[in-house]
């Protein structure tokens, strides 16, 4: 008996042993198996998610923690809304309770949208969109995000992201050594993947799902190229004019140019003031003078050291995009100054119709390169000071 009491109490022991082990494996870290729009918000379990703030004193906490996944045709983003009571959350955070957000690309460009009260998303089709449990999980198809070359960043149009710099999951081809092959050629394929700056007078409280426009400015030593583009339905009622109006550029951050354009026709011959506004849809194309100077020269044969041609710009006018490329010649900018072409140390362009920003690159001495390092700090300007303050990871 004594022997069959030991046998009993040992098998106890063991089957105690193993009931025990399930439970150990149980506590193991979720892995993640992608992100399905359901309502079923387990599959975020493996997603690291962040402190989420509204910037908006009146209700703070509305919102809590955000997480983004960028895997293969969709990024999925997840937000969990607040402790406040049921009327507020996620859908009227914001500096001015409009539930405004926006993906911002490595390259500068942003993709807004909006949430609704009820669940949805206004301002970008295609988007799926789930709320329930005071959380939300949206997928985003890559074909509306703009242009990007590594990552792409998401949170409160205007203020700091939650989320910063996630790359895809599947490797989509970005290339870490882009060479850059602009010209001037009135084709503007050639700026998608260079870094440009936001435009605009718009703010946060924004009525519509985009910003004013995108600006970036180029130097190869001898000339500067630009290209700046619109599709804000205020601006592009002016038809060209928000593209052809106050254009000024800054020089060693000492001297302004403000150019005045002006067409030229087949003969040589010299329109002083051309229509540069309300202009059908189309590409035109205009030489850059300057404000400044004098304008009783008739054809460009005329051409002296009192009145300078400086560059040419191309606009084209459609019905949902204004764009523009210029090209500014350095060597005739530094004889109105009676400088050398290497004495450009800094370059900045404004374009005061569409906003007030500078748009910089750096000048002749310091190359292409330097010029490109610059821009991306101008794009990158912005996020960098936001993202002082860091984010807090939030365990699971």
């Amino acid at each position: 008996m004594k022997y069959n009491f030991k046998i009993m109490s040992a098998l106890a022991v063991l089957m105690a042993l193993i009931m025990i082990i399930p439970a150990v494996s149980v506590s193991a870290d979720p892995v993640y198996n992608g992100i399905t729009i359901d309502g079923d918000f387990s599959d975020w379990d493996a997603v690291v998610k962040y402190d989420a703030e509204c910037p908006n004193e009146w209700h703070k906490n509305c919102l809590s923690q955000a997480a983004m996944m960028f895997d293969g045709d969709y990024a999925y983003i997840y937000i969990k809304d607040g402790d406040g009571p049921d009327w507020e959350g996620a859908f009227g955070a914001g500096l001015y309770s409009n539930a405004r957000y926006s993906i911002v690309t490595d390259l500068g460009y942003e993709l807004v949208f909006q949430l609704t009260r009820d669940g949805k998303v206004n301002g970008v089709d295609g988007i799926e969109c789930v709320h329930a449990d005071r959380q939300w999980e949206i997928s985003v198809p890559k074909s509306v995000i703009p242009e990007y070359n590594k990552t792409i960043s998401f949170g409160l149009y205007e203020m700091e992201p939650f989320v910063k710099d996630v790359a895809n999951l599947k490797d989509d081809g970005s290339d870490d050594n882009v060479i850059y092959d602009i010209k001037y050629d009135g084709l503007y394929g050639d700026w998608d993947k260079y870094p440009h700056v936001r435009l605009g007078y718009t703010t946060a409280g924004t009525h519509h799902n985009m910003t004013d426009g995108y600006g970036a400015i180029y130097s190869d030593g001898n000339i500067v190229l630009g290209h700046v583009f619109t599709e804000l339905p205020a601006h592009l009622n002016e038809k060209g004019g928000e593209l052809t109006s106050a254009v000024s550029f800054k020089l060693n951050d000492s001297r302004y140019f403000y150019a005045r354009m002006v067409t030229v026709d087949e003969n040589g011959n010299i329109n002083w003031d051309p229509r540069t506004n309300g202009l059908d849809n189309g590409t035109y194309e205009f030489y850059i003078f300057a404000g400044d100077e004098g304008h009783d020269i008739t054809n460009i044969s005329q051409l002296n050291d009192y009145i300078r041609c400086y560059g040419k710009m191309t606009i084209t006018v459609g019905d949902n995009r204004d764009e523009c490329e210029y090209y500014i010649d350095l060597n005739e900018l530094a004889k109105k100054y009676g400088w050398e072409s290497s004495d450009f140390k800094q370059i900045e362009a404004q374009f005061g119709r569409i906003g007030q920003q500078w748009i910089g690159t750096a000048g002749a001495s310091s190359g292409a390169w330097l010029g490109l390092f610059i821009c991306i700090c101008a794009v990158c300007g912005v996020v960098v000071y936001r993202n002082r303050k860091g984010n807090k990871q939030v365990k699971n």
